[in-house]
């Protein structure tokens, strides 16, 4: 059991919380594709989980890979994690084949001892990959090849990866997979479609694609709630509700006042968390936020994109159902420039907007960010 002293909740990068708020939907998706990756299914299995900053995909990599270590009770699969940067690079790339092996070996002698006399075979993850006169593609799809069993490849901030690098990466995959049963599973924010088109590779197209946005109401209640549980403390749900309504039902948000929330019950002795200590949650959470929402308007000032930024949040504002058509998004954006395609990508991968799933509508991708940026530009 937790204790007071203990703050379960981690309002950082990619750092697993207490307890993860739940996506069902993605969850049985990406487990879906581990059982038939553990099975042995002929080809190259992919997915992509994209959305804003701080929605949690990084901490679901974190999730997915620990369920194919077995933590689910299936077969233990090997895991090599790869960052946006090591793709076009073979000394990094042979670092992080290398770390993986590391884990991976200790993993299984784990195994052996509470397996006694059980014939476990560890799948190579050895094999250097050669960048001297070859394209890195080829070295990769070498190093696959070689390999038997099957293999998790995960790549985080694919956002950020040298474009062709990464069609390199993904062609390999798709033709390796003929040979042995592989799955890769890529996140980043929205401005991964724009690099995977650069990218070259028409694998990508036939990817599982999961939309990581907002948590659902219940979802986001208990993030919070669930932690106060686990320690035996009680959570009136009025304050939890109110609470996740103050962090937008946003994850990293919903961190924030989770841990501003039971340090607010530490600091008074308490044993139960209630609307008494709601005012100064929200007061201590919201000048943590202004801090982490200062960097994405130094780069819209950097861009010279407030005033964008001012005319998209009044259009979400104004409108009956805080929604805007894309047609009626479009037409707003080429007020403010030459190509409203490129302002349209420049906001989703910021996290300020998010397109809804059949891409006829948008929503704010964060709505307190936007509250933010009219507050600094009437300012």
């Amino acid at each position: 059991m937790l204790g007071l002293a203990d703050n379960p909740f981690t309002p950082g990068a990619g750092l697993t919380p207490a307890y993860m708020g739940r996506r069902p939907k993605v969850e049985r998706a990406l487990l879906r594709l581990l059982g038939a990756v553990r099975n042995n299914s002929s080809g190259a299995h992919a997915a992509l989980l994209f959305g804003p900053r701080g929605n949690g995909k990084t901490v679901l990599l974190n999730w997915f890979e620990r369920q194919a270590h077995g933590t689910d009770d299936g077969q233990p699969i090997a895991v090599v994690r790869f960052s946006s940067r090591d793709l076009a690079d073979a000394r990094r790339m042979n670092e992080a084949i290398d770390k993986a092996a590391s884990q991976w070996a200790s993993g299984w002698q784990r195994l052996g001892r509470i397996f006694a006399g059980a014939a476990i075979a560890v799948p190579p993850l050895t094999v250097r990959v050669s960048d001297r006169g070859e394209r890195l593609g080829a070295a990769w799809q070498t190093w696959l090849e070689k390999g038997k069993g099957p293999l998790l490849l995960t790549v985080d901030e694919a956002h950020v990866s040298q474009p062709l690098a990464l069609g390199d990466f993904l062609d390999a995959i798709q033709i390796a997979g003929r040979s042995r049963p592989l799955l890769v599973v890529l996140a980043g924010t929205p401005g991964v479609i724009t690099t995977l088109l650069d990218s070259r590779s028409s694998f990508w197209s036939r990817f599982t694609t999961l939309r990581i946005g907002l948590l659902d109401d219940d979802a986001a209640r208990t993030v919070l709630s669930e932690p106060f549980r686990m320690a035996g403390i009680s959570a009136a749900g009025d304050a939890t509700a109110t609470l996740a309504e103050a962090a937008d039902n946003y994850p990293y948000s919903l961190q924030l006042h989770g841990e501003a929330a039971w340090d607010a019950v530490a600091d008074t002795g308490m044993t139960s968390l209630g609307m008494e200590h709601v005012p100064t949650v929200i007061e201590t959470a919201d000048a943590q936020r202004r801090m982490y929402y200062s960097h994405r308007h130094a780069e819209f000032r950097r861009c010279n994109r407030m005033p964008l930024a001012r005319d998209v949040a009044l259009a979400f504002r104004s409108s009956r159902d805080g929604t805007l058509a894309t047609g009626d998004l479009t037409r707003l954006l080429e007020r403010h420039g030459d190509s409203p395609a490129d302002l349209e990508d420049f906001l989703a991968a910021n996290g300020y907007i998010w397109q809804n799933e059949d891409g006829s509508a948008w929503s704010p991708g964060i709505p307190s960010l936007m509250s933010y940026m009219v507050e600094l530009t009437e300012a």
